[in-house]
């Protein structure tokens, strides 16, 4: 067993790695005036994998809101941490969409991988319209960096949005309630939106830890582990349900993932989740779990001490009275014919 490993098996080993490295994070935070930068350089090898990535997802986002290519055009879509693939993006532009990005941290990367990336989705997807060139639907995304989703409504024109859609970003944001007050703020009444949350610990205490042991770390200890990397927020499904219908959103949850390390093989309404109780397994392992998780989940509801993964569908409120305002001022303009449907197991 190597030192390393043997390192990962203590709790406090853990604790005080991720503090050095935040606190180093910082000191190169301060150097280059972003928040995170990371450098890509484009492989060839890496291209179709990008490539493959990229369609996955947007595809992902086509289902979840059963929208179609063709009635993405004329929309205003914003993609929220698209991270250092575009690729999803340029799709819902190659579609005829207006498309803007929201990310957190500064992702600096050569222009030949997006360009790479999009030529390859070009003409995977629609090689049969020769009049599209990827170079000019890649510039006309308009992409922003240092942007967390908190400040996004500061920046970026409110009630301007159809659609927004992020993948494993949620989960992430420092302030969940302004982030999501944000979005409402961006969308146009009746716009639509949607998520897919990971709410595991992203490999900072697994896999040699119990899986909800992030949770029993206290707050300022955690702050001083996760304030300039890319931690999870450590906010459990409950307070997104509380969170959206504050803000008077149509919501749908369904589970994607368990307590006890299981991906669900077809995504689970919530309610059915909860109607059905604890299996063995999920029983065991929050028996497994640390004394001070277990006190922190003995009041909580059901479903914060079951779901490790979810996905969102939402929409934002038509009605003018029922628009909350943002910052003391309204949100609501004209309504948009977008509907979000019920998830379907085949998502």
């Amino acid at each position: 067993m190597t030192l390393k490993r043997i390192a990962r098996q203590s709790a406090t080993m853990v604790e005080l790695y991720f503090i050095a490295k935040n606190a180093l994070a910082g000191v190169r935070s301060r150097i280059s005036g972003n928040t995170i930068t990371s450098e890509h350089r484009l492989r060839f090898s890496e291209a179709e994998p990008r490539a493959d990535y990229a369609a996955n997802r947007f595809e992902g986002y086509m289902r979840l809101t059963d929208l179609t290519p063709e009635s993405l055009r004329g929309m205003r879509v914003l993609e929220v941490g698209p991270g250092d693939n575009l690729g999803a993006a340029f799709l819902f532009g190659a579609y005829g969409a207006t498309v803007s990005t929201a990310d957190a941290y500064y992702v600096r990367r050569e222009q030949s991988a997006d360009l790479v990336t999009a030529s390859l989705l070009l003409e995977q997807h629609l090689s049969d319209t020769d009049s599209l060139s990827a170079e000019s639907i890649l510039r006309d995304v308009e992409a922003h960096h240092d942007l967390p989703l908190e400040r996004a409504a500061g920046v970026l024109p409110r009630s301007s949005f159809d659609l927004v859609v992020s993948n494993a970003v949620l989960e992430h944001v420092r302030d969940l309630d302004l982030a999501l007050a944000s979005l409402d703020a961006l969308l146009v009444p009746g716009g639509l939106h949607a998520h897919v949350v990971d709410l595991r610990d992203h490999g900072t205490f697994t896999p040699y830890l119990h899986e909800l042991a992030f949770l029993g770390v206290g707050e300022a200890k955690w702050r001083l582990m996760a304030g300039q990397l890319a931690l999870p927020n450590r906010q459990r499904i409950s307070v997104y349900q509380e969170i959206l219908a504050k803000l008077g959103h149509e919501t749908h949850f369904a589970v994607t993932r368990v307590v006890g390390q299981r991906r669900l093989e077809e995504p689970l309404d919530l309610g059915q989740l909860i109607a059905s109780g604890m299996d063995d397994a999920m029983r065991d392992a929050l028996d497994t779990s640390p004394k001070r998780v277990r006190e922190l989940l003995a009041n909580a509801p059901l479903q914060d001490s079951l779901v490790q993964g979810f996905i969102i569908v939402a929409r934002k409120p038509s009605a003018p009275d029922a628009c909350p305002s943002f910052n003391g001022e309204t949100t609501c303009t004209e309504s948009v014919a977008v509907t979000a449907r019920s998830i379907s197991s085949e998502n």
